[in-house]
């Protein structure tokens, strides 16, 4: 199967698809916020497969953020995300693995940053 591409990926055989993955994911992650007032922060690494149909075939916590709330709502979002688009025939691959890295980021006392590469 191979080394797994990264969401951000400027290959532009993947481009445009890992492009509807991550409005897919960004659509339901949010920064719990609890988390919010509690001050935490992380980045963390999510490596995820997607089937040929669509359908999420795996999916691990590569490396955690150190907050269990936030890798929890980072992995539910890529759950939640599922059925993806239907992998293109271009791609001639029956599973996509894909990583993608997580960012939760407060930059002053209510503004919110969380970015997805």
């Amino acid at each position: 199967m191979g080394e797994p591409i990264p969401l951000d990926t400027p290959d532009p055989n993947y481009r445009e698809y890992m492009e509807k993955v991550r409005q897919r994911i960004y659509a339901n992650w949010g920064y719990p916020w609890e988390a919010q007032q509690r001050g935490l922060q992380g980045k963390l690494v999510i490596e995820f497969h997607i089937s040929k149909d669509g359908h999420l075939q795996y999916i691990e916590l590569r490396q955690t953020s150190g907050e269990d709330i936030l890798d929890n709502f980072a992995l539910t979002a890529v759950k939640l995300a599922q059925v993806y688009p239907p992998l293109p025939d271009a791609m001639q691959r029956d599973v996509l693995p894909i990583v993608g890295v997580f960012v939760y980021t407060l930059r002053g006392p209510l503004s919110v940053l969380q970015s997805l590469h």
